[in-house]
């Protein structure tokens, strides 16, 4: 009798490395290095490829030969006109990390068109849409920037700036997203570098009248690495002692000190059950208890929050390093 085949052994990846995170380029010093690195098991067999900001280019990676099974790493080198945005690295079958690909400084003029609807008052909660179109100066005229990070900055009437969201223009360079104030302020629409931020073409002021909404808690927030790359985060959050149904953000900081209390922290992405990023609203649950899978764009990913639309912030949590 004939013994049946045995089973290759599965890999597992415990951790995915993305060094520099984001990957800087420099316009004077020729092409940047980036550096994947994957721990794990049985890794030897695992194959990597870059996917483009467009969703369809991809770049195959050629793992450097290691000694053990346990460790995976490749390498690829940004060139200083390299595209800008977010590319995404996939490991294997099953798993994905994005990581954003930036310029050092502003290389042209860029314009941001964009308009923001209702452009009346708001009761605190609701969404505000933000809508426009990213340009470049190309030659004597203006051509639509495709794939790019937009950054919805956000200066409270009282209070320091900061990143409310942030989202992708697409081939065409047009982009649309769904913001919530925290108060009333002024919102505009900008381009990350490294440097500073390149200004959109103009700021929108946003009214919001806050209303008593009830008393809301944060309960039971436990972060725990994922295997499939990112981190899990569970928490309760109830109204007057009833669990509250919202749209969640996983936002944390990229500091190894506690942040202060005031400090919103930056938006993580969140992962559906199918291994792709979320829109917040696809968090929603009647019964309050929560489960998300998020990754942050920039480590080290010690220190995590919640936020839950019309509720507020969880505490800063220390995470696993």
């Amino acid at each position: 009798m004939s013994e049946s085949p045995i089973a290759a052994a599965q890999p597992t990846i415990e951790e995915i490395e993305i060094l520099p995170e984001p990957a800087v380029m420099l316009s004077d010093t020729g092409p940047t290095l980036a550096l994947f690195r994957v721990t794990g098991t049985e890794l030897t067999a695992l194959d990597g490829r870059l996917l483009h900001p467009d969703g369809m280019t991809t770049m195959p990676l050629i793992p450097k030969p290691y000694i053990a099974d346990t460790h995976w790493y490749a390498e690829y080198a940004f060139a200083p006109d390299a595209d800008t945005g977010l590319w995404r690295l996939h490991i294997g079958a099953d798993f994905e990390q994005t990581f954003e690909v930036m310029w050092d400084r502003p290389r042209q003029r860029v314009l941001i068109e964009f308009t923001i609807d209702p452009a009346t008052e708001i009761p605190l909660g609701s969404p505000v849409a933000v809508s426009g179109q990213v340009l470049r100066e190309v030659g004597d005229g203006w051509r639509p920037f495709p794939f790019q990070i937009v950054s919805l900055h956000y200066l409270p009437t009282n209070g320091e700036g900061f990143e409310l969201d942030w989202t992708e223009s697409d081939k065409d360079g047009e982009f649309r997203k769904e913001v919530f104030p925290d108060g009333p302020g002024t919102l505009n629409v900008t381009l990350r570098t490294a440097e500073n931020l390149v200004p959109g073409s103009h700021d929108e002021p946003i009214k919001v009248v806050v209303m008593d909404a009830g008393k809301f808690e944060f309960k039971g927030h436990s972060i725990g690495k994922a295997k499939e790359g990112g981190f899990w985060h569970h928490i309760t959050i109830t109204r007057d002692g009833v669990g509250f149904r919202t749209r969640i953000e996983v936002r944390y900081s990229p500091g190894y000190s506690k942040p202060r209390d005031s400090a919103r922290g930056t938006r993580a992405l969140i992962y559906t059950r199918n291994n792709t990023t979320a829109e917040t609203g696809e968090t929603e649950r009647d019964d309050g208890v929560y489960s998300v899978r998020a990754q942050s764009l920039k480590p080290p990913r010690r220190w995590w929050r919640i936020k839950a639309i019309g509720a507020g912030y969880s505490d800063w949590k220390r995470g696993p390093a």
